[in-house]
């Protein structure tokens, strides 16, 4: 968590880059799930540091997003309830 802490305020991610990372972790699960194939322990960490720094970065741009989202709808709301109380 504090490598995705650490990146997001350093250099966020794009959201194709967020579900890039992830996709590593997937595919492994995937691939292990439809073939014989059976992943290690250092294939399993590191797909799972991708998977949760892409996860962070894209959870963290939601907040983002949904915070900044419902404040310029709150100013709309402020100045439409203005004019219509003014008048």
């Amino acid at each position: 968590m504090l490598l995705g802490i650490v990146l997001f305020v350093a250099a966020p991610f794009s959201v194709e880059i967020c579900v890039f990372l992830m996709l590593a972790l997937i595919a492994d699960g995937f691939l292990q799930l439809l073939t014989r194939y059976e992943s290690t322990n250092l294939r399993r960490l590191l797909t799972g540091i991708l998977f949760g720094v892409g996860f962070y970065e894209l959870a963290a741009w939601s907040v983002i997003q949904t915070v900044t989202w419902g404040h310029e709808l709150g100013k709309i709301m402020r100045e439409n309830w203005m004019v219509g109380w003014m008048g």
